[in-house]
């Protein structure tokens, strides 16, 4: 007889959510389907879940929750392979609390808590032993980083950018066009990220499409450190286009 005025309250809850919102179905950018609740009052508030799903399946991208149209308590952000790519909270439309991102196998990849502005793990890459780019002004240098430039959401983030947002360019399908584009941005000792542009391309649309994908990839970064301080580097992203070949 406890458990009744708890069913009670859940029934009453989960009526006056369904008085107040609608839910809304459709889709959006090349591949996703998204569905989520706004308020019957202003169908530009969203309220409540939301999830992003594959175009021809029901395997999810990200789940959240929506609190009067900004993000709210737990979301999660899958991998093109299905599996977790970064988790955390958000409150009134910030991140807060900590944040883990995965690899492609399921590893840690970065820990970080953004109440304190604090990272506490990343996974080291051989991306470590390589000279990167430093930029000084107008004066550029090559050096080994003591820590490479860090994107918090992580590698898994990326793919998932590319793999629910890009589009093959027509003119690119038409002509054949297939390679890798490497696209150049510049991260300075604040984290902040500027100067896009196309270092190759490959023609046919390829090169802008890469720019573009690679500006929705809004998350935080990180600076690269050297001698133990903040410097701005120059970061560098492959895109690679190739079109399916039919079986013989």
């Amino acid at each position: 007889m406890k458990r009744l005025p708890i069913l009670i309250l859940v029934l009453i809850s989960a009526t006056v959510f369904a008085q107040t919102v609608k839910r809304v179905d459709k889709f959006d950018k090349a591949n996703v389907r998204i569905e989520y609740y706004v308020l019957k009052s202003d169908k530009s508030i969203k309220q409540g879940p939301y999830a992003e799903y594959s175009r021809l399946g029901t395997t999810p991208y990200c789940e959240g929750f929506y609190k009067n149209n900004q993000k709210d308590s737990i979301w999660k952000y899958y991998g093109f392979n299905n599996k977790l790519c970064t988790t955390g909270s958000y409150k009134d439309g910030k991140r807060i609390g900590l944040w883990n991102s995965y690899d492609s196998d399921g590893a840690q990849e970065v820990l970080y808590d953004y109440t304190k502005k604090q990272l506490l793990y990343y996974k080291k890459s051989p991306q470590q032993l390589q000279e990167q780019t430093i930029i000084n002004g107008k004066d550029t240098s090559k050096a080994t980083l003591e820590r490479p430039v860090i994107y918090v959401d992580g590698v898994g983030s990326m793919f998932r950018i590319i793999a629910t947002d890009m589009r093959y360019p027509a003119q690119a399908r038409d002509k054949n066009i297939q390679g890798k584009v490497l696209i150049a941005f510049t991260v300075d000792t604040l984290g902040n990220v500027s100067n896009y542009r196309i270092k190759s391309g490959i023609g046919g649309g390829c090169d802008e499409e890469s720019l573009r994908i690679v500006k929705l990839m809004d998350g935080d970064w990180l600076p690269g450190m050297l001698g133990g301080k903040p410097v701005t580097v120059e970061y560098t992203i492959p895109m690679t286009f190739a079109l399916e070949t039919e079986d013989q």
